[in-house]
């Protein structure tokens, strides 16, 4: 069996694991932050973990999924058939919303219009790969909060007024490499101001 990673340069599998099934985890690039002022937060890349049969006389390509630059999603991650979607980038100025993606991006914190967080789990998988991101706060003569990104463990929470800002959805636990630890929470939104 070989392996070849596209996206993590210097990277093998030595030696190759034999014939059978494997525990996996593929975790995808998160989102990138809404550009300017109370800019949405980004998501979590999607987050997907099981099992899978391989053989040693294949190859398999793993692609590592990068993070997003402001208003960018994130990379998809892949392991042979198992694609983890990159989070979707936060809404920025001008009440964009939240991009769809493995977790959705937080929406942004406008004036007047209301910023909707992102889809998550976009393409739907079973298990969730990941959740929606929060909307940002309408705040009347305020600028809004914007909204958390979606973590692979739930929802980013929603901005309210212009000083509470939505956190970010939290992440899972896999103890994969033998040590436990999260992976994929969510972006946590930004502080609206007073409109003047």
């Amino acid at each position: 069996m070989s392996v070849v990673f596209q996206g993590l340069q210097g990277s093998t599998i030595s030696p190759p694991p034999p014939s059978g099934v494997v525990n996996y985890l593929v975790v995808a690039g998160g989102g990138g932050g809404g550009d300017g002022d109370r800019g949405g937060a980004g998501g979590a890349g999607g987050f997907r973990t099981g099992q899978l049969t391989i053989s040693s006389s294949n190859t398999y390509v793993v692609t590592v999924g990068a993070g997003g630059s402001s208003d960018t999603n994130g990379s998809n991650s892949v392991f042979d058939i198992i694609t983890s979607t990159g989070g979707g980038f936060g809404g920025y100025s001008g009440a964009v919303n939240g991009a769809n993606g493995g977790s959705g991006g937080g929406g942004s914190g406008p004036y007047v219009y209301n910023s909707l967080g992102g889809y998550g789990n976009i393409p739907a998988v079973t298990p969730p790969q990941g959740y929606d991101g929060g909307a940002g706060s309408t705040n009347g003569l305020n600028y809004g909060a914007s909204g958390g990104g979606g973590g692979a463990g739930g929802p980013g929470t929603t901005g309210s007024g212009p000083w509470n800002p939505g956190n970010g959805g939290p992440g899972l636990i896999s103890g994969i490499d033998g040590y436990a630890a999260y992976y994929a929470g969510g972006g946590a939104g930004e502080f609206g101001r007073a409109h003047v």
